[in-house]
């Protein structure tokens, strides 16, 4: 009896493993999987050599070990699991500042930025992510069709951003998909246009709270050119994909120390290769001129791969047999957080790094001086300055610190290429209350009273310099 039960329970296992690796052949998975699934079929058919007390201990442990995982999995895919388990986990920003609201009497919208957009949709408003050149530089589906690399949005669309305060950033992009007023293009004479990621951008604020909207107020020809999720590279083929061509008078280039460093060292892995074509070159893919390309090819890719774009999965409830036979969920759970693990790792800035932060300042520097633009930089510091690392779950502070501690050198970078430098950090550090800056006083974005402090300063930089 005992001889038959662990032979059933190791043939049924070994079927069970040979129909997904035929299954995921068909679908043409990766090697690297079907040699996984083969060497797991091999170690099953060994074990059937073993003694009968062996292979009974063997048997109830498999059988132990997938319904462990069977009830994970079903768990994962109805949401049970995501609601009452991993909370917490899966998005500790959104908890804190809700109870933060919450303690102040305030509103705080906890829906998924999926549902704003799905949500918009349904009253007919033709809405889409935030899209930023990293989202597109991880997907397999967009580079293997790409055309071009954008370094906008989708134009003319209703955007769906972040939300910290407790509503979403909602805006409407412009002609380039740039967040700006529409129409400020066709003005003809831009007097001033800023690069930078989202800080500069205006993530999770009101369109007319961000801090370039603010310098708009006093100079109404300004443009602003960010894109969150962008480093010193990626902004660099800003500046000479849009800006070479309006010629502003007067260019803004925001660094954030919380991460701009980090972002660029991952621009100088090969996944950034299309970008690295603009250092010290006058390569260009003309974007300007390619609007509608662009817009047909993110609009595609984002209609298709809304939930991925987003970081949410809205499968939940409708996961097929195949899906949880696939252990697809628990899988993903699995592979996130040996990411977040990895991710943690603090990696060191060196030399190397300043060198090329260095060249491709002095690269933008040179490139608006060729139009007789003036650039000024903008330091913007880090939450991390001022806050507490046990407020920020989730949060590895000591890559923040290994950014903090470049301050100096980032200063003396510009100092040495004689560019006009405004230091937002020294008015954050002379604030009486530096965390009343950002929204709850947590770690993101800055709140309107902050991005305030950055727009006066640089008016004030500005004009004393007219």
């Amino acid at each position: 009896m005992q001889q038959k039960f662990s032979s059933f329970v190791l043939l049924g296992a070994i079927l069970y493993v040979v129909v997904l690796l035929i299954y995921a052949n068909l679908r043409g998975t990766s090697t690297y999987y079907l040699l996984i699934g083969i060497s797991i079929v091999a170690l099953l058919v060994f074990v059937l050599r073993l003694s009968e007390i062996l292979k009974l201990k063997i048997s109830i442990s498999i059988i132990a070990i997938g319904l462990t995982f069977f009830v994970v999995e079903i768990s994962l895919a109805t949401g049970v699991l995501e609601k009452y388990l991993l909370n917490d986990t899966m998005a500790p920003s959104v908890i804190l500042r809700s109870k933060a609201a919450s303690k102040l009497g305030q509103h705080y919208d906890q829906r998924t930025p999926v549902d704003v957009i799905l949500d918009l949709r349904e009253k007919a408003i033709d809405s889409y992510p935030s899209i930023n050149p990293y989202m597109l530089l991880k997907s397999s589906t967009y580079l293997n069709n790409a055309k071009i690399f954008p370094l906008g949005g989708i134009s003319n669309k209703t955007i769906v951003s972040c939300n910290e305060m407790g509503e979403y950033l909602i805006y409407q992009s412009d002609e380039h998909g740039f967040h700006n007023p529409n129409g400020i293009w066709s003005k003809g004479k831009i007097d001033i246009a800023a690069v930078g990621d989202s800080l500069t951008h205006g993530e999770c604020v009101n369109s007319n709270s961000n801090a370039i909207a603010l310098i708009r107020q006093k100079y109404p020809s300004t443009l602003n050119l960010a894109a969150s999720g962008s480093g010193p590279l990626i902004q660099l083929a800003i500046i000479k994909e849009y800006m070479s061509v309006l010629k502003p008078k007067i260019v803004l280039w925001f660094y954030c120390e919380c991460n701009d460093l980090s972002d660029l060292q991952l621009e100088t892995t090969d996944l950034y290769s299309q970008y690295n074509k603009y250092l010290n070159t006058d390569y260009t893919q003309k974007l300007i001129t390619h609007q509608n390309t662009i817009d047909t090819s993110l609009s595609s890719w984002a209609n298709t791969h809304i939930d991925n774009i987003i970081g949410e999965d809205i499968h939940k409830w409708d996961t097929t047999l195949i899906d949880i036979l696939k252990l697809r969920n628990s899988r993903n759970l699995l592979r996130n957080i040996i990411g977040s693990v990895n991710n943690q790792n603090v990696k060191h800035i060196d030399n190397q790094n300043l060198d090329l932060f260095s060249n491709i300042l002095l690269d933008g520097k040179n490139q608006i001086s060729n139009w007789g633009g003036k650039l000024y930089f903008i330091y913007l510091p880090t939450w991390a300055r001022y806050g507490n690392p046990d407020h920020t779950p989730g949060i590895n502070h000591d890559i923040q610190l290994e950014l903090i501690r470049h301050y100096d050198q980032i200063l003396s970078i510009t100092k040495d290429l004689e560019i006009s430098t405004i230091d937002i950090k020294r008015e954050f550090d002379s604030h009486k209350d530096p965390l009343s800056l950002w929204p709850f006083r947590l770690m993101g974005h800055f709140n309107p009273e902050g991005y305030q402090i950055v727009a006066s300063k640089i008016i004030e930089h500005i004009s004393n310099q007219e």
